[in-house]
């Protein structure tokens, strides 16, 4: 079974939010005006923490790239997989 895994981001830069904050509500602009909703948490990875986990993880990488998922992220980092 193949399966997509995707993360946003450059390939090379690591970052990691608060996961203690996700699902706090925060402000958010929208066409029709601000909104209230809840907060996510964002782990960013590099390709190689990225390949190590999946590899750990007994899958094996079919193919992996970058590619871009535009309007809401300009670049995703993807591999797909298999087990």
């Amino acid at each position: 079974t193949e399966i997509c895994c995707l993360s946003l981001i450059d390939g090379i830069k690591e970052s990691v939010s608060d996961t203690s904050k996700a699902f706090d509500m925060v402000e958010r602009h929208h066409d029709s005006g601000f909104v209230m909703v809840p907060s996510t948490s964002l782990r960013m990875v590099s390709f190689d923490t990225f390949e190590n986990e999946i590899i750990s993880n007994n899958l094996s990488i079919i193919e992996k790239g970058i590619t871009p998922s535009l309007p809401d992220f300009n670049d995703l980092m993807y591999a797909i997989v298999k087990k």
